[in-house]
């Protein structure tokens, strides 16, 4: 047995098992998706892609999918294993290959985390050391019975529309964001403090992630003063599709915000307006830590854990209930990050998008 990162040379071999251990059109098949995922902008490895590969005799059995990326931890720079699609060939699942490669990729760099561990993989990582919980659902309701539609067999009586409340203006702009440039670095230093474990929000990792991309289209706005930039937010829009035809209904994903404390209800309150606008029936947020919470509620947002809200399914393209809720889960490497609390969840800010589940399929 081997495990090594796949060289890129490899593609046809590593599209053919994504392709037999997935299906045929997973985006794992997808070579501009794969590129772009991993061959980012933090790969320095010219020949292979960021992704290790299990092979027996020459054979691909088993992926693990990562990136490595700065992160803050505390107000320290750390370097985090950013982990994604543990898989292995279906025949080979219950010969401990899967625990060989989560402990390759734990054991080098200071951190590492992962999104959206299936349940079967789950104790596997618990046992390894690792610690997790869902990520927190926020949910906004402009259309009570568009909303109804998503949900099946279940009782909808719980479900309110959210209040229309008018935004805050005070002094800030609200602009729209064709690059991240050195301003957003500027105002990470800032801001950072406020999320103490979090991946490095730098220009270059904004960019990577939702500037060149031509596989999504995410719409990015600011918040600017006369004092720069205080804080900005990620959303695009879903139309929910049943039976391969779309419904009529349109999702706002807000898939990444940053704010310093006084521009976060603006931000939000900007991004329901243009969600009002644009026609969206609902619209939804992922993330873990303590911040926010407050500001979302007093604009309206429901806990997506609460009665009713927690039957209104996260997959819409097309709609499932198969999945009702996103976890992450975090190890630490470097035993100096110990000493700070930074194995508790509160500590650490995710999002959807900070794993690999806010793609086009």
């Amino acid at each position: 047995m081997e495990i090594r990162f796949i060289k890129k040379s490899e593609w046809e071999q590593l599209r053919n098992f994504n392709a037999d251990q997935y299906r045929p059109d997973h985006i794992l098949t997808n070579k501009q998706y794969y590129d772009w995922q991993f061959d980012n902008v933090f790969n320095e490895q010219k020949d292979s892609y960021t992704t290790l590969g299990l092979f027996s005799k020459g054979e691909l059995i088993g992926t693990f999918g990562m990136f490595t990326a700065p992160y803050n931890c505390f107000g320290r720079q750390v370097t985090a294993n950013c982990l994604a699609n543990l898989i292995i060939k279906k025949d080979l699942r219950s010969l401990g290959y899967g625990y060989r490669l989560l402990e390759r990729a734990s054991n080098f760099n200071d951190l590492a985390i992962d999104h959206t561990i299936n349940q079967q993989a789950w104790p596997m990582f618990i046992k390894s050391g690792w610690v997790g919980e869902n990520l927190k659902r926020f949910i906004y309701i402009f259309n009570l019975e568009a909303m109804r539609k998503l949900i099946i067999n279940d009782d909808t009586r719980q479900l309110s529309a959210s209040p229309t409340n008018p935004v805050i203006v005070r002094h800030w702009r609200w602009e729209p964001v064709e690059k991240f440039n050195e301003n957003f670095d500027i105002f990470w230093e800032k801001v950072k403090n406020r999320y103490p474990i979090t991946i490095k929000r730098s220009s270059q990792y904004l960019n990577w992630r939702y500037v060149d991309t031509n596989l999504m289209k995410y719409q990015i706005f600011a918040a600017v003063g006369s004092d720069g930039i205080s804080g900005f937010a990620v959303f695009r829009t879903e139309n929910v599709y049943r039976d391969n035809q779309a419904i009529g209904v349109k999702i706002g994903r807000l898939v990444d915000f940053v704010a310093d404390a006084a521009a976060e209800r603006f931000i939000l309150g900007k991004v329901i307006e243009y969600g009002r606008q644009s026609g969206w029936d609902g619209l939804d947020y992922f993330f873990s830590g303590q911040n926010r919470i407050e500001s979302l509620e007093d604009l309206g947002f429901f806990d997506g854990d609460s009665a009713g809200y927690a039957s209104i399914p996260i997959l819409f393209h097309p709609i499932s209930t198969k999945r009702m809720h996103l976890n992450f889960a975090i190890k630490l490497i470097n035993p100096e990050l110990t000493k700070q609390p930074a194995d508790k969840l509160y500590n650490w800010y995710t999002t959807k998008s900070d794993g690999d589940q806010d793609r086009p399929y």
